[in-house]
């Protein structure tokens, strides 16, 4: 059992005490749940997602049932989970604005998929298995560590390699800051 939340007197009561935090791979989906034993002046919890550990975003939010001694237990899904490593955490947030942190659970989908042809690359780079329906970004870097083309958008042209030197370089594939592929292109 995880004690969450800061007591200044020893007869206030913790805001909540959270008793488990999971986050399961379903099909395509990621199922949220949590148990809480006690609760007291709770307001809600933020769902967050990162995919890289460090940056957070809100894709859900959940009221709390607020003041509670028994046991409830919490669902929410996440529908659209970026490729690659999901990190989830709760913000649980008391009726004063003050809050904290749950601990972080990761659930991982693979994008078994994702192609970059052709390599060694003339004239242009396609990109194979991606569901574009989420935003994409395609950074090419060169041996410098300098970003020389960062696109965002894919066509059926694919992306124009044309004005870029021969060499080698890092292809970096990302869908909402999380990094779904690196892969090196020689570019003739």
């Amino acid at each position: 059992m995880t004690l969450i939340g800061i007591s200044l007197d020893e007869t206030d009561a913790l805001p909540v005490i959270l008793e488990k935090f999971s986050a399961l791979k379903e099909a395509n989906q990621t199922v949220l749940t949590w148990t809480t034993t006690e609760e007291a002046n709770a307001s809600h919890f933020d769902i967050q997602r990162s995919g890289n550990g460090q940056t957070w975003n809100q894709i859900g939010s959940k009221l709390a049932v607020g003041n509670n001694r028994g046991s409830i237990t919490y669902l929410t899904t996440d529908v659209s989970p970026l490729l690659g490593l999901n990190y989830y955490r709760l913000k649980m947030v008391d009726q004063d604005g003050s809050f904290s942190f749950s601990h972080i659970q990761h659930v991982e989908f693979e994008n078994i998929g994702v192609t970059l042809y052709p390599n060694p690359a003339v004239d242009a780079l396609y990109v194979k298995g991606l569901n574009t329906v989420i935003p994409i970004g395609i950074s090419i870097i060169n041996a410098n560590g300098q970003v020389v083309l960062n696109s965002r958008y894919l066509s059926e042209s694919g992306i124009n390699v044309k004005k870029l030197p021969g060499g080698v370089y890092t292809v970096r594939v990302e869908q909402i800051g999380a990094i779904l592929k690196t892969t090196r292109l020689i570019i003739e």
